[in-house]
This record gives structure tokens, sequence and C-alpha cells, in this order.
């Protein structure tokens, strides 16, 4: 729906089913979905869809595209797999570490330094994570920075909202 528009209407080729929510390359102009095992993009300015590459087995659990040109996924069982936005092979971005523990819903911070995500413990608890990044790839080691803490999310100017015990929570953060 563009704002000078006064209806939404649908993107072209988006009529399967994708079980993750879509996101947008930093300049607004693409719009990436994972969907019927496959990554794919689109130009907001038209167009169709276009597959980056297949998605992960398993439950998708979030996505986000950096500034330094890579889509990172999580999923609901392992660590965060990337892909360059113009296409290619899934690599792994980060370890789950042990069986039963998952990296999901991650977003790229202010600056493309750091990649924000969540730490699921299968079924013991959630954690808000930070990796740091140099030119979009990790360059550094996982840091919890608040535990008890599910879907954390940056919002600018400057707080991390997440749920705990099914409440939402919003804290001062400073990426």
């Amino acid at each position: 729906w563009r704002i000078e528009e006064s209806e939404a209407r649908p993107i072209p080729g988006s009529t399967w089913s994708f079980p993750g929510p879509p996101f947008f390359s930093p300049d607004g102009e693409w719009l990436g979905v994972v969907g019927e095992g496959k990554i794919r993009k689109t130009a907001l300015s038209g167009g169709g869809f276009v597959d980056v590459a297949r998605a992960p087995s398993g439950e998708p659990a979030g996505a986000c595209w950096t500034a330094g040109g890579q889509i990172v996924l999580g999923h609901v069982s392992g660590g965060l797999v990337a892909v360059p936005a113009t296409g290619g092979e899934l690599r792994e971005f980060t370890k789950a570490g042990a069986p039963g523990v998952s990296h999901r819903w991650p977003q790229a911070l202010p600056g493309d330094r750091a990649l924000l995500f969540t730490i699921a413990r299968g079924g013991k608890g959630f954690s808000a994570a930070v990796l740091p990044l140099s030119k979009g790839r990790p360059d550094g080691a996982v840091r919890e920075i608040v535990t008890d803490a599910e879907a954390a999310q940056f919002v600018p100017p400057g707080h991390l909202v997440f749920w705990r015990a099914n409440r939402a929570f919003a804290v001062p953060f400073d990426p």
C-alpha cells in the first residue's frame, strides 16, 4: 500500500502461502519471503518474485536483510543461516550449541554492526542475544543481553521490546 494510494493491493506473484513474516531490504525497495521451501524476493516497484535460495528444512522463525547484503534466517531447529541477497547457497551464520536450542527472529541493528536475535532453549526459556558483525558477517562471540526475553526487537530510537510470561516489556537499549 503506497502512501499516495487509497487502497492496499496484492503484490504480484504472492499467491502461495508463506509461513513466516515478510522482511524488507535495508533500502525498502525489496520484499523477501520464506515459503514452499524457498527464500524469495521481489522488487516493490514491480516484477515477479525471484528465487534467492532453498530454505532450510523445518519451520522458519523470522528473517532479516542486512545492509551488508545478507539475508539471515532463523528457524525452530538450529542456528541462524544466511545467503547473499543476490542468491547462492545457505551457510551457517551461528551455531545453536546444543540439541533443542535454536536461534530465532534475527534483526540487523542500525549501522549493520550487530545482529539481534532470540535464543530458544527447547522449553527452558529464551534470551535476547547480540552477534557482532563486520561487513554483514559474524565478527565475534554471541553475547546474551537479556534473559527470559522472547522475540526481542530493537525499536528506534533506543528500546528493546520483548515478551516475557505473555507480557510485553520495553527497556532502554543502545545498539
